[in-house]
């Protein structure tokens, strides 16, 4: 396997699947089983594809299989600054299934509670109860942002927001 070869069967399953109305990014690729027992260095090197949908393939896949990530957590938390709302989701998806998360991930997905896109924020709130409850945080600018958006945000983010607390334990 290749990193040409991903990238020629990402393209071949958009094209094949075309049609009007029809979101790519949206897009979960059933990847072949060859493809899906590939090595971990072959979608590390997704990450940094010219490819959005490449990348995003990657991200999908490091999120089933949270425990090839670490040697990747930089391009991964780089794209959670992506001027596209599709990566910095799937790449906040990703680092929430880390099973030993850093407080610098926590801070730079909490960055995002407070992100233009409402699905972007809801999946922000959502991984830092995740990220939150391994880290044990009880206090911080995490837990600040939590809430303030529990208080003040989205109804739809507020919900997830007050989880989040609830999964941490700060919350009643």
């Amino acid at each position: 396997m290749t990193i040409k070869s991903l990238a020629q069967f990402v393209d071949d399953m958009i094209v094949q699947n075309d049609y009007p109305g029809f979101e790519p990014r949206a897009y979960k690729i059933g990847l072949s089983q060859d493809l899906l027992k590939g090595p971990a260095k072959l979608f590390g090197q997704a990450l940094d594809h010219d490819s959005i949908y490449v990348r995003l393939v990657a991200l999908r896949w490091f999120q089933e299989r949270p425990q090839y990530l670490k040697p990747y957590i930089r391009p991964v938390l780089a794209m959670v600054d992506s001027e596209d709302h599709w990566l910095r989701m799937e790449s906040i998806m990703a680092l929430e299934r880390l099973h030993q998360p850093s407080e610098e991930i926590a801070g730079k997905v909490a960055e995002h509670l407070f992100d233009a896109e409402i699905v972007v924020q809801q999946v922000a709130a959502r991984a830092l109860g995740k990220i939150g409850k391994r880290l044990k945080l009880k206090e911080g600018v995490v837990i600040d942002s939590l809430t303030q958006v529990a208080r003040d945000g989205d109804p739809l983010v507020k919900r997830k927001a007050e989880k989040a607390l609830r999964k941490i334990g700060v919350y009643s």
